[in-house]
Order: C-alpha cells, then structure tokens, then sequence
C-alpha cells in the first residue's frame, strides 16, 4: 500500500496519469513488490519541477518504455491517423497483419494474434475504446492526444512512419519508409505539387492515405510512389 500510495502521489490527481498508470501496474505481478518499487522509483527524480501536462506525458512515456517490443511498434504505427481520428479497429489490425507486425502463434490465427494485440493496449489504457459491438468487443478506438505526441515523438526518432498533407511544409524526406497522406484543407497545394520536381520513394514500404484526403493530390501522390518504389508492400487508399 505504501508502494501504491507513492505512486498514486506522482500523478497528483491527473485523472489521464492514474489511468496509464494503472494500465502499467496491471501488467505486473502483484506478488512481486519489487516490480511496484521499480515503477515508484522510475517516476522519482525525473517528475521533479514538472508542469502537470509533462507530468502525464513523462507518465505515459514511461508506460510506453515498458511494452514489449511487438506491442510498442504496433503502437507506434497509430500516428498514421489524425489527431481526434476514429480509428476502425478490424482496420488497424489488417495494417499490423500487413506490415507484419504480428507473430505468428500455434494454435491461432494471426488475427485472432493481432486482436490480442489490440486487447492488451486497449488493457495497458494506451488506446481508448469508443464503440462497441453488443457482446463487448471493440468496434472503433482512439489515441489520447497527449499519449499522440508521445507517440509521434517516438515516430520520428525511429524513421516510423512519416505524415504529409501534401503542402511545402510538410514534404517527406527521401528516406521515408511508411507515409501516410492526411487531408489539408488547403487546395492550393495541388497547384504547387503539379509544377514541383517530385521526390524518389525508393524507400518507400508503406503508402496510407486517411480521412477526406483530396482526390487529385492522393493520385499525384500515388503516381509518384508506384513510378518510383520498388520496395512498396502495403497500399491503403482509406481516404478514397
């Protein structure tokens, strides 16, 4: 109780901060206090002087650093979607399957695998559920937005996934290896990409585009892409 109460203290009543947190500890054995001890000390020094919202973000960073490896790149891959986006769950776990994030397990299917997947997160408090079928199993999710920036931070310190809306602001680099193409309320842009020199995707594995994204910029896009990536494996067009 000590070990519980000290923790619960870090999070200073932050309702989001209690939540990841809890999601962190379920995950441990009860039995094992040492476990508890790790997490109370993790979250010592470095909240120190903090503003409640770093607080949160440090929190859920932390929840973040204790995933297993297969876990963390599938939560990763949630900064394809916009920030307030409502992600189709049956959606987000085909994508996991394609880019083969998902391991194969005897006796299961692989998506049976990836819905597991999703489970755990979903348990860890790390993707929130909006909707639900009748019998309690998830229909649509979403990220918290300050869980978002954490993820996008994370994102493009590994070269994740790279997001455009296609404007001058926002070109990818050439070594982009998954993009995914967001709306832009800007119609200018189709204009500006008709008379501009196209990058090379040669890196390109994945190419996603999201939400009401405008026609004729998404087949600009797409034109590039196929001209120009030989490595390309997946190819969602979610905003056509």
């Amino acid at each position: 109780m000590d070990v519980a109460k000290g923790i619960l203290d870090k999070c200073e009543g932050l309702p989001l901060a209690i939540i990841a947190i809890s999601g962190l500890l379920a995950s441990k054995d009860v039995n094992r206090m040492d476990e508890w001890e790790m997490v109370r000390r993790s979250l010592g020094g470095e909240l120190e002087g903090t503003g409640k919202l770093d607080r949160v973000k440090k929190i859920l960073s932390l929840s973040y650093s204790d995933l297993p490896w297969h876990l963390k790149i599938c939560l990763l891959y949630t900064s394809i979607y916009p920030e307030d986006y409502e992600i189709e769950c049956s959606d987000l776990i085909n994508l996991w399957i394609a880019e083969r994030f998902v391991e194969w397990r005897e006796g299961m299917s692989i998506e049976d695998v990836a819905w597991g997947y999703l489970g755990e997160l979903i348990r860890r408090s790390l993707i929130q559920v909006t909707r639900v079928f009748y019998e309690g199993s998830p229909v649509t999710c979403q990220i918290h937005d300050l869980l978002r920036e954490v993820i996008l931070i994370k994102s493009r310190e590994q070269n994740m996934v790279t997001v455009t809306t296609g404007q001058p602001m926002t070109w990818p680099s050439e070594k982009v290896r998954r993009l995914a193409l967001h709306s832009s309320s800007n119609s200018s842009n189709i204009q500006y990409h008709q008379q501009r020199q196209f990058y090379s995707f040669e890196h390109l594995r994945s190419f996603i585009t999201v939400s009401s994204t405008n026609p004729l910029l998404s087949k600009t896009f797409l034109s590039e892409v196929l001209r120009s990536s030989k490595l390309l494996k997946v190819l969602e067009l979610g905003g056509e």
